[in-house]
């Protein structure tokens, strides 16, 4: 290995890092489908207005609308 690992803690570590990055290596040029979108949206406004998640509208169905009312996740 190209570094020494000291202790369990790192050697445990290290390998839950590989195990996360080649269970995600498959999907990296999937594109997002289906209601993916809205969960990226949300991301972007808790990111930005971190006491408001549902505080924007969302053209879903055709029309704007709250997100809290296209989005009723959790129930």
């Amino acid at each position: 290995m190209p570094f020494e690992m000291k202790n369990s803690t790192t050697r445990d570590a290290f390998f839950a890092v590989i195990a996360v990055i080649a269970a995600l290596a498959p999907f990296l040029n999937k594109a997002f489908h289906i209601d993916d979108p809205l969960f990226l949206w949300i991301a972007q406004q808790v990111s930005q207005h971190p006491a408001d998640p549902y505080g924007f509208s969302v053209n879903w169905y055709g029309s704007a609308m709250p997100m809290f009312s296209v989005m009723q996740n959790p129930p």
